[in-house]
């Protein structure tokens, strides 16, 4: 699984506090840009991992500085070997172009139906989904978009899925002579994200395995409505048109940092690192007082329509939606969006003191 979604290795990064509250573009700056995420092209069926619990300790960790890292993949050996069997027309003649070319794959994606929950992002493309927030696959016996929808929706916290047709050799191409090219197949594919998917983010065209070409046709992809599930003692969510940007009421500002993801797009993290927050500040008191961690605003910060990963901005109250007003900017050819903003309010009684007198 081509993924930097390993929950014993979600990413964080932490900086100072900005000014009030400029996105810092750095940490999504700094993702690096890996081989293609997704699903290796010689598998059928990955298992969705993501584990919200494990999630939601790690950003309790990532408050204390735990050390990001990622996970690599390896070159695959030909073997001959059987593949499983596909479910999808196999054109002929039996060539890459052929497949491309396909009006079966056409018809199926263009009068697909949009699954109730979900807004379509793009469709018939030549290219599936990769990037940040991959969370699992499954081959479907039929171009069944409901089905998809279904294995999302039972996957939290899935966000969006990629449905398309694949040409893959029916044994695994050798590298020598015994089996480079041999006969295809097709896969009918379904891809979980934790992050919306876009026509930017359908890059993944295919690849040569020895003298066999995989292609790619008929592949949509669909987000899903905002839902989320709401911690213990949190309230909301509330869904903003931007990040907020909240002002400084006498000089003292509500802003207490922020925090950079780029496993899957969970604002649970968020509300984990808030009151892990307020709970290592009661631990580093000031003159016996601490800053209470009692809002989050959580969303996706996106390059060319490219998710790079997700913030949790922190203040110590809560700010209404007219406040959510930046929505991004334009730093030379590169457009970033905020997208997927979402705010939760803590009411627990904190006092933010230490010390009591008698």
């Amino acid at each position: 699984m081509r993924s930097v979604l390993i929950l014993s290795a979600l990413a964080a990064v932490t900086f100072a506090i900005p000014r009030p509250q400029d996105i810092e573009y750095a940490p999504a700056d700094d993702v690096p840009a890996p081989d293609p995420l997704g699903p290796d092209y010689s598998s059928t069926v990955e298992p969705v991992d993501y584990d919200p619990a494990a999630a939601v300790a790690l950003a309790i960790a990532a408050v204390e500085e735990a050390p990001p890292s990622s996970t690599p993949y390896g070159k695959r050996s030909g073997t001959c070997e059987p593949q499983p069997p596909g479910h999808g027309p196999v054109p002929v003649p039996d060539t890459p172009d052929e497949f491309l070319a396909d009006g079966n794959f056409t018809t199926y994606a263009e009068y697909a139906v949009t699954p109730p929950g979900y807004v379509q992002s793009f469709s018939n493309l030549q290219g599936s989904t990769g990037g940040l927030g991959y969370m699992g696959l499954s081959t479907l016996d039929s171009y069944d978009v409901a089905e998809c929808a279904a294995k999302c929706n039972a996957a939290y916290p899935c966000q969006a899925f990629n449905i398309y047709f694949e040409r893959d050799p029916t044994v695994n191409p050798s590298y020598d002579d015994s089996c480079p090219n041999p006969p295809s197949l097709t896969n009918i594919k379904c891809t979980l994200w934790g992050y919306p998917v876009y026509a930017a983010t359908a890059k993944n065209t295919g690849q040569r395995r020895s003298r066999f070409q995989v292609v790619i046709a008929g592949s949509n992809g669909y987000n899903k409505d905002l839902l989320y599930n709401t911690p213990p003692g949190w309230t909301g969510p509330v869904v903003l048109p931007g990040a907020i940007n909240a002002p400084s009421p006498n000089g003292a500002s509500t802003y207490l940092g922020y925090k950079f993801f780029e496993g899957v797009y969970d604002p649970a993290v968020c509300t984990a690192a808030c009151d892990a927050t307020t709970a290592y500040n009661s631990r580093h008191p000031s003159n016996c007082k601490y800053k209470v961690c009692r809002f989050v605003n959580a969303y996706v910060l996106t390059m060319n329509d490219v998710p790079q990963g997700f913030y949790c901005s922190m203040y110590s109250a809560a700010w209404d939606p007219p406040y959510a007003t930046n929505t991004g900017q334009t730093r030379g050819t590169d457009v970033y969006k905020v997208v997927d903003s979402l705010s939760f309010f803590n009411g627990t009684v904190d006092s933010g003191t230490t010390c009591y007198s008698n």
